[in-house]
């Protein structure tokens, strides 16, 4: 149980990987709605096209030949809007720009005028993507000097082929053809959300709205509204953006997020601006596919178990607060706790004292140096004491 001891420093990396690593530190969205994002032509060489997957940097990196030159690194990123490539790689090209558009910076606040391309092809192994439009941005500002990638390939290039993400192959797979219809346990209906993929997953129970954000490092980004909606195994902390003067609030869910079948228990979340979606470290464990004509997104994993993101709690439980209250807020199945206990019963003492007298590091030291305790919990207005043994 030593989630409420250690996974603060886990967060703080997860806040700088999102802040290093997401593709929309600074965003294009809103001049992406007047850029030709989609290609006019979309050759696939054979019927299955496979190319390698690089999810080595916490983000599904490609390398593609542009204009037959190359190779260039891109983030394949569904949620972009548009393609986005760093100044250098224009300038290597010979590209001149077509016009500018205004966009905002990643507060909201300060726009900016981006500079349009087009691009006559772009190949990514045996697929061709012809006549397309490009933003240009300078990565190695953004990123300090320490530029990972020449670029951001958007989602909309993919519009006229089924695009697979096999993370655990480390392929991207591109073929013609359609998704079977929704079943609401891995095949899902998707909104079109600004040209993105937006799903509906639960938090906490919660019905939220998320885009299926490839290029996001980190596992959940919820709107600051969401913030008062859902609780949490440590109260969200902020960390300061490195690019831009951004505060973010990290932190980590304390429940369960669904998506369709799959679950996932206590994923790290953080709070920055109004829009939802699900990363690369939920992603990562799915072979993802994405159908842009009929709007269906398939999940698919082998396994059927929970996925957590602490550790096995040593006494098949993961204890919380909630709304002011100690609370049961997971249990491993099959365990003893499993049996006896339910998710939300409220504790009213541990080993004799009154919960009262815990705060989370208290609690995440006794269980972890205790074989067995002693709870007290109330479930619907009946007390129930129960001896639990640490697990094997």
């Amino acid at each position: 149980m030593r989630v409420y001891t250690e996974i603060f420093p886990a967060i703080a990396s997860m806040a700088v990987g999102v802040i290093l690593g997401c593709t929309h530190l600074v965003r294009g969205d809103e001049a992406s709605k007047g850029i030709r994002a989609r290609p006019a032509r979309t050759e696939l060489r054979s019927p299955i096209v496979e190319a390698r997957l690089d999810i080595s940097s916490g983000q599904p990196v490609v390398e593609v030949t542009i204009n037959g030159k190359g190779p260039f690194k891109l983030v394949l990123d569904t949620g972009a809007q548009a393609t986005k490539l760093d100044d250098d790689v224009v300038k290597s090209l010979g590209l001149k720009p077509v016009r500018k558009t205004e966009t905002r910076d990643a507060s909201g606040e300060t726009p900016s005028g981006l500079e349009v391309v087009g691009i006559d092809s772009l190949a990514l192994g045996g697929a061709v993507f012809r006549d397309f439009a490009a933003t240009v941005l300078d990565y190695d500002e953004i990123f300090g000097g320490k530029r990972r990638y020449d670029g951001v390939l958007g989602y909309p290039v993919f519009a006229d082929c089924l695009l697979t993400l096999d993370y655990p192959r480390e392929q991207v797979v591109m073929k013609h053809g359609e998704l079977p219809a929704a079943d609401g346990q891995e095949i899902l209906d998707y909104k079109e959300r600004d040209g993105l993929a937006g799903i509906r997953v639960l938090i906490s129970r919660i019905p939220v709205e998320v885009t299926v954000d490839s290029g996001m490092a980190g596992a959940v980004a919820l709107a600051e509204s969401l913030e008062d909606d859902v609780t949490f195994a440590l109260q969200p902390a902020k960390r300061s953006g490195i690019a831009t003067e951004l505060d973010i609030r990290v932190s980590q869910l304390s429940g369960t997020l669904r998506l369709g079948r799959h679950r996932f228990i206590e994923p790290p979340v953080y709070f920055y601006g109004s829009g939802s979606a699900v990363g690369h470290k939920i992603l990562r464990y799915f072979v993802v596919t994405l159908d842009q004509k009929n709007r269906r997104v398939r999940f698919a994993r082998q396994e059927s178990d929970p996925i957590m993101f602490t550790p096995k709690p040593k006494f098949g439980l993961v204890i919380g607060h909630r709304r002011g209250k100690l609370t049961i807020m997971h249990l491993v199945p099959g365990s003893r706790a499993a049996t006896h206990l339910q998710v939300g019963d409220t504790i009213l003492s541990i080993e004799g004292r009154p919960a009262s007298w815990y705060d989370q590091h208290s609690i995440a030291a006794l269980l972890e140096e205790s074989d067995a305790i002693a709870l007290k919990v109330d479930r619907g207005g009946f007390p129930l004491l129960l001896i639990l043994e640490a697990e094997q």
